[in-house]
């Protein structure tokens, strides 16, 4: 597993211990949940899925233990073929159809 997917764990395994302590005040969410998403090439002469893949495991997580506030996280992956083009349509598709409201946990030749 490479070092940014240990980052993105750490990061989601201390976000997990903070909604537990959190979860008694109620949701906090008025939408039912926090919208986030990533940009990742998957299709084209790489393939960086492992990254999104962990930030997905990361949240199930989180959302099996209560989610943040109560709110779950629903979470987003969009390739981006390695493609600018497509990468720009992926990032308007998720924030106009989607409602992100944050990308996390992407990995893209083209970053």
């Amino acid at each position: 597993m490479s070092s940014r997917a240990h980052l993105i764990i750490a990061i989601g395994l201390a976000a997990l211990c903070a909604a537990t302590a959190a979860q008694a005040a109620g949701p906090t969410c008025p939408g039912g949940s926090i919208h986030l998403g990533a940009i990742s090439t998957i299709t084209g002469p790489v393939d960086f899925s492992e990254a999104p893949k962990a930030a997905k495991a990361t949240y199930d997580a989180l959302n099996a233990a209560g989610g943040v506030n109560g709110c779950k996280i629903d979470y987003s992956i969009a390739d981006d073929k390695a493609d600018p083009e497509v990468a720009a349509q992926a990032a308007r598709d998720l924030i106009d159809n989607k409602g992100i409201v944050a990308i996390s946990g992407g990995a893209s030749v083209l970053e």
